[in-house]
């Protein structure tokens, strides 16, 4: 109760936020709504986790320009504020970016340039802190149920086939194998208790 109030309180006191490239959170939407019409075991469950995630996308747009006053303390902040951006960006777009690239079309810098300062501040190069999001988020779909196919598609993958090779280089198993340890896991684990 006192995270939704906070919340709450978070969204009541910004202003009007513009913001672009909303095509993720409108996918979220849309399975919002195709689970509304689906109504099957899990729809409910489904729903729940979509909504959740609409809501950490839309904080993450409402407060992409407050996080930009912590900057760490350090002699150069403009590089650091491209880092941060940039991390937030892929974040944000992470199933819309259609490749690393776009960035430079984004923030106004080569790609090279951002490339370079991404890895001396992190200490991880861009195409790694990418793949491992791309991955990371290519798990959580595989835990909600997804099915290889519809995963490979929302990550951008050209096939099953590639995303496949990919997820299996990145992650150590095959992703069918990856949803069926997440299922099981799932069955392990203490359920709720019902309400009388």
């Amino acid at each position: 109760m006192r995270r939704l109030h906070s919340l709450r309180v978070f969204f009541d006191t910004n202003e009007q936020v513009q913001f672009h490239n909303a095509v993720s959170l409108q996918d979220t939407f849309m399975r919002v709504l195709s689970e509304f019409i689906s109504d099957d075991v899990l729809s409910n469950l489904l729903i729940e986790a979509y909504m959740q995630e609409i809501i950490c996308g839309v904080y993450r747009i409402f407060s992409r320009k407050f996080y930009k006053n912590y900057l760490l303390s350090g002699s150069n902040n403009s590089d650091e504020k491209l880092v941060y951006d940039v991390i937030n960006y892929i974040d944000v777009h992470l199933e819309s970016m259609e490749n690393l690239s776009a960035l430079s079309a984004e923030f106004g810098y080569s790609y090279t340039h951002i490339a370079q300062k991404f890895s001396a501040f992190t200490g991880e190069s861009l195409k790694s802190y990418h793949t491992k999001r791309r991955f990371e988020k290519s798990n959580e779909y595989l835990r909600q149920g997804y099915s290889v196919t519809k995963v490979a598609e929302l990550m951008g993958f050209k096939s099953i086939h590639a995303f496949s090779r990919a997820y299996k280089k990145y992650v150590g198993m095959a992703p069918r194998e990856y949803k069926k340890w997440a299922e099981e896991d799932k069955k392990n684990l203490p359920q709720p208790a019902e309400n009388s």
